[in-house]
């Protein structure tokens, strides 16, 4: 029983939805006329508002025309200044660093010059040895042996004469 009164209740209900999305279907096509009038009435006040104001308007619409054009020049005129400004910087950059270079091989070319030939200071290190070697053989003492115990001056690679420090006097 209970099932039944369910049943009639649940017709009941689909039927006033029934009613009301037909009812709605009316009313829609109604609207959408209604819509499609707005619609070309719209269009028609556009146009009749075009021509009323398109003799006092264009001057305006022309100069923020041209303003615009101008706005982007300037735009691009900023965009190629900060990248040139950029550039010069790295070129700078660049710049000092080669002097820095410069300077560090002047430097390092003045350091070599100031430290001579390396094969003489390795015979007069090896000559050195050798007389100490015999004097200690010999007997005698290794300072009055030396031969190379004087400060000597000697021509760099760059032609300059350079000091060159004596040997400490070697024990046997």
């Amino acid at each position: 029983m209970n099932v039944a009164a369910e049943i009639r209740s649940t017709k009941a209900r689909l039927k006033e939805i029934t009613h009301y999305i037909e009812d709605l279907d009316e009313s829609l096509a109604a609207l959408k006329l209604q819509a499609e009038e707005a619609a070309i009435l719209e269009e028609q006040a556009a146009a009749a508002l075009d021509e009323a104001t398109s003799p006092s308007v264009s001057p305006f619409l022309a100069a923020r025309d041209d303003l615009h054009r101008r706005r982007e020049q300037v735009l691009r005129l900023i965009d190629q200044a900060e990248s040139t400004a950029r550039l010069q910087e790295g070129l700078a950059k660049r710049a000092a660093a080669v002097e820095r270079h410069e300077a560090q091989i002047a430097r390092l070319k003045e350091e070599l010059a100031q430290l001579g030939d390396a094969t003489y200071d390795r015979d007069r290190i090896i000559g050195s040895a050798g007389a100490t070697a015999t004097s200690c053989v010999s007997g005698a003492t290794p300072s009055s042996a030396s031969p190379s115990s004087s400060p000597t001056s000697h021509r760099s690679s760059a032609g300059s004469p350079t000091r060159r420090r004596p040997l400490a006097p070697a024990r046997c």
